[in-house]
């Protein structure tokens, strides 16, 4: 062989390994949330049906009304979610459990379908409907308080590892976490392993404002059709613009505070007809709230909350809410389902973050639960690639040359 085609031979050879060395990827992905059973951020109604094939943001919640077997959604998710914005090369591997560190405020809400939306809220016997102002991204920088420099950081056995703002996690499969919020309410949330026990932390953020409109026995509404239906509102944040919330992800029992301002109760307020069909919601402008101008009867207070956040899993997390609503029994189940694989060069993976949420005011405490999904796909990164085509070319032509 000639020194030429030697030469050509390392070139090409750190061409490639220049590429493997750098591990980088080209990502696309997509999250969104679970609320409860009912709400999805972003929310941009209709829900999607989906199937939970290699889909995190596919969450399944079922309540248990003590008559009879429990009634199981429909799997769901945000029609649109919170994407990618662009191409992102970051730090990362193609094999299943390696290592990845995701670059700060990559998902970014798509503007078609942020702003103002507002949905009937079907089947429930406290809330009629919500209206949201959100806009979400992911992830921050770093954690607003006690930041860890793990976190944004994915790997296998991270619940283990120090620095990944799981500290003390001695395996992914944990026993349940049980919070009594109140005499009739407590939370439950498992989590169990997924390939290599991989995970990690990251906070998704959430600007904007939201208001559920509540009716009948959420607010003590009169039976006479005179006077009714009184329709109150309860405010889901401080009113602050700019005031970021962090919703899930950003580490283990990590929590935060948070407000939401008082709302008001009024009567002779008026609702559409409701619907006959849920997804989506039909006929159009069913159960929607038509008129909230009446007299006002009563503030409902504002409130104080704090937020319980977990870390990311490959595996399932599920979360369950044992309480009532409406003053009868309800427990709720929610449930979310990640996965880690590879075919032809391409890695998919798919992670989900449990949470929950305790709210104080004067009017009691309340709890709810939420989830969070977000599926990825990693591809190889196209200069490394061409650095190796490249190499490999010039090795054909120094050939033919030498030839």
């Amino acid at each position: 062989m000639s020194n030429l085609l030697r030469a050509a031979v390392a070139l090409s050879f750190l061409f490639s390994t220049a590429g493997v060395a750098q591990a980088q990827v080209a990502m696309s992905g997509e999250y969104g949330e679970s609320s409860g059973r009912i709400v999805n951020i972003p929310l941009n109604p209709p829900r999607a049906i989906c199937s939970n094939v290699q889909d995190a943001r596919c969450h399944q919640g079922q309540i248990d009304r003590g008559f009879g077997a429990p009634e199981v959604d429909a799997l769901s998710e945000p029609s649109s979610g919170v994407s990618v914005n662009g191409g992102v090369i970051m730090d990362g591997g193609l094999a299943v459990g390696d290592t990845f560190t995701i670059p700060p405020l990559v998902f970014q809400q798509d503007p078609n379908v942020s702003g103002a939306n507002f949905t009937p809220v079907i089947n429930n016997v406290a809330i009629v409907q919500l209206n949201t102002t959100l806009t979400a991204a992911m992830p921050a920088t770093a954690r607003e308080t006690n930041p860890q420099s793990g976190t944004r950081i994915f790997r296998a056995n991270a619940w283990s590892q120090p620095g990944n703002g799981m500290t003390g996690r001695v395996a992914a499969s944990t026993t349940p976490i049980s919070i009594n919020t109140q005499t009739t309410h407590a939370i439950t949330m498992t989590y169990s392993a997924g390939p290599n026990a991989f995970g990690g932390t990251m906070a998704n953020l959430l600007d904007g404002d939201g208001v559920l409109f509540l009716t009948g026995v959420a607010i003590g509404s009169p039976m006479n059709p005179a006077t009714s239906p009184w329709i109150g509102t309860n405010m889901l944040s401080d009113g602050i613009a700019g005031n970021l919330q962090t919703r899930n992800g950003a580490g283990w029992g990590y929590t935060r505070m948070g407000a939401q301002s008082a709302g008001v109760i009024r009567n002779q307020g008026g609702i559409s007809p409701p619907c006959t069909q849920e997804n989506p919601p039909a006929p159009a402008g069913c159960g929607l709230v038509t008129d909230f101008t009446g007299t006002t009867i009563a503030p409902i207070p504002g409130a104080t909350s704090t937020k319980f956040m977990y870390a990311y899993t490959t595996g399932t997390v599920s979360v369950l809410f044992t309480g009532t609503q409406g003053g009868f029994p309800a427990d709720q189940l929610l449930t979310g389902m990640g996965y880690d694989t590879t075919s032809g060069g391409v890695r998919n993976i798919g992670m989900v973050a449990g949470s929950f949420t305790l709210r104080n005011s004067a009017a009691g405490a309340a709890s709810g639960h939420q989830m969070i999904g977000v599926n990825m796909t990693f591809t190889p990164e196209p200069t490394a690639t061409a650095a190796l085509i490249g190499g490999i070319g010039l090795l054909g032509f120094l050939a033919r040359r030498r030839a």
